[in-house]
């Protein structure tokens, strides 16, 4: 998946894998995006790597949200309000919180632009990848 990417506070971590549900009948979506483990394993192994103290890829995921459906595209606009209600954060050592914006398109290309807040500072979150059926 070149030019895919998960990127934290620059750091890119590559797509491991991607999990989409859109049930037909509600207006929900289920989604989980993994870091790819080959590039994970690269990032520890390197001390001067900001990352090197994880132990496995860091993952996003959305549980049962309910999402705006602008001009054919899903929308959904990622608030701490939305965060405390639904099931939704960056999984890194930690669950923590995510503000942004996430957006799905007709063919499955997911775009994400927000921050993740770690350790108390809010880090720049960057995700682009296509989910396959």
């Amino acid at each position: 998946m070149a030019n895919h990417y998960f990127r934290l506070n620059g750091t890119d971590f590559g797509i491991g894998s991607v999990q989409l549900l859109l049930p037909v009948t509600e207006q929900l979506l289920t989604l989980k995006i993994t870091g790819s483990e080959e590039v994970t394993e690269a990032i520890i192994t390197d001390e001067a790597q900001a990352f090197n103290w994880i132990l496995y890829p860091p993952m996003i995921y959305f549980t049962d949200v309910p999402y705006a459906l602008v001009n054919g595209i899903k929308t959904l606009t990622i608030s701490e309000e939305l965060s405390d209600n639904y099931d939704i954060a960056l999984y890194l050592m930690m669950h923590d919180d995510l503000t942004g914006t996430l957006s799905i398109t007709a063919d499955n290309i997911i775009t994400f632009s927000g921050t993740a807040q770690l350790d108390g500072a809010d880090l720049p979150l960057e995700i682009f990848c296509v989910a396959t059926s």
